[in-house]
């Protein structure tokens, strides 16, 4: 039938302030391993927090100069399933010292490392689907790439990062501690693969040394430039990629306003929602003060509710020819990252579903982005019937649905009526 016999009778699109608990982005906690140790998973089950993010730091110390056998492996495997079956994802890293001592604790040869690398790396490529990004490459105090012997140049980085990018098939990101070191492996990883991760935001104007390594680049610039430098930089460069990490309370409380824009500039998908607590009890004292829906927030919660993409429906519409065209907005700090199926549903009034599935790379939709999806639903619709008209998004890999931040919605966002 042609378009004109049909009338589309909109939604109201308005706003929530709401939390989402969209998988790959959020807050997360920090879960401990020692894979000499038997895994218990009530504990961890006791402790998991109410999030869809979770680091899994796996401590391998113990094995600095040791290969990782078959019990190790399933140990970790064991770890990894105890947050899938909750259907979280997961930020990993692994590391030889949880205590500032990585000099004295890192493998006497480099080949441990790699082989170490290989090992894991097994067992992250089968569980790709759920793992956001892996931090670090196994070295420095705390897995943090620093206080490291095979850090010292850009040659070694790159062949760490090379190993590791190798051991992980290209499966999953890789998140490196600085920019520089960005920079320095770019031709190695590929940048769809390669990350960021900042555990010292806001702690002094280089967030302890993550900014103005490079020197040559630098030489001149006072902290200030080179903190604004660097966080134009990620804007520009790192925003198709996870970036983030923890927050530090530092010399003074970096401000609300101050913290929301230089996470937006960075493009932060995650934070540490327990740690540095000094600076996150200043943000949830703190009010949000804007002209949009999320006025009279806590800055905590506000920069809760806009880590990673945050996907609002601002208008939708039928055309003559039966083209549905639906206005979505990011309104996040970041892109999405992971592939999504989107899909229209049409719910007749004889109690009939049709669900199209139509062809869009939601990743495309930066932040503080706004794009116009079409889908041609004019082979679906029959003069004899209405219709209530929803759309949803859900992961490809996982399936795990995606939400909008709109009112009275769950996994489907209602558009409207067509008669």
């Amino acid at each position: 039938m042609t378009g004109y016999k049909y009338r589309f009778v909109k939604n109201e699109y308005r706003e929530s302030a709401e939390y989402l608990h969209n998988p790959d982005c959020g807050w997360y906690h920090i879960y401990t391993i020692y894979l000499q140790n038997d895994i218990d998973k009530d504990a961890i089950n006791a402790s998991i927090a109410d999030e869809t993010l979770a680091l899994l730091f796996v401590n391998i110390g113990r094995y600095r100069n040791d290969i990782l056998h078959e019990d190790e492996l399933m140990r970790l495997e064991e770890a990894i399933n105890v947050f899938v079956s909750k259907g979280m994802h997961l930020i990993i890293r692994v590391a030889y010292d949880n205590a500032g001592l990585g000099m004295n604790r890192e493998p006497s040869h480099i080949n441990t490392v790699r082989e170490h690398m290989k090992s894991l790396g097994s067992i992250f490529c089968r569980y790709s689907e759920y793992i956001l990004t892996l931090q670090g490459l196994f070295v420095g105090s705390w897995g943090e790439m620093h206080s490291s012997k095979y850090l010292k140049d850009d040659g070694m980085l790159r062949e760490l990062a090379g190993n590791m990018y190798n051991a992980l098939e290209g499966k999953c990101c890789i998140a490196v501690r600085r920019p520089d070191q960005y920079r320095a492996l770019k031709g190695v990883i590929p940048v769809s693969r390669l990350a960021l991760f900042n555990d010292a935001i806001g702690a002094s104007e280089t967030d302890m040394n993550t900014y103005g390594q490079d020197k040559n680049a630098y030489a001149g610039c006072t902290e200030e430039e080179i903190r604004e430098t660097e966080l134009r930089w990620q804007y520009d460069n790192v925003g198709n990629v996870p970036n983030g990490g923890e927050v530090l309370l530092g010399e003074g409380h970096t401000p609300g306003r101050e913290a929301v824009k230089d996470l937006y500039r960075m493009h932060v998908t995650y934070l540490n929602s327990a740690y540095d607590m000094a600076q996150l009890d200043e943000w949830k004292k703190e009010i949000y003060t804007g002209k949009d829906v999320y006025n009279g927030l806590s800055v905590y919660d506000y920069i809760g509710t806009h880590m990673g993409y945050r996907f609002v429906v601002r208008d939708a519409k039928l055309t003559r020819k039966c083209i549905l065209c639906v206005d979505i907005e990011n309104v996040g700090f970041a892109s999405m990252y992971k592939e999504a199926e989107c899909a229209v549903c049409l719910d007749s009034d004889t109690c009939d579903t049709i669900r199209v599935i139509f062809d869009y790379d939601i990743r495309n939709i930066k932040s503080h982005e706004k794009k116009r999806l079409k889908i041609d639903i004019s082979g679906y619709l029959e003069s004899s019937k209405a219709y209530n008209v929803y759309i949803s998004m859900a992961l490809k890999e996982g399936g795990q649905p995606i939400r909008f931040a709109n009112y009275n919605i769950n996994d489907r966002m209602f558009l409207g009526k067509i008669y």
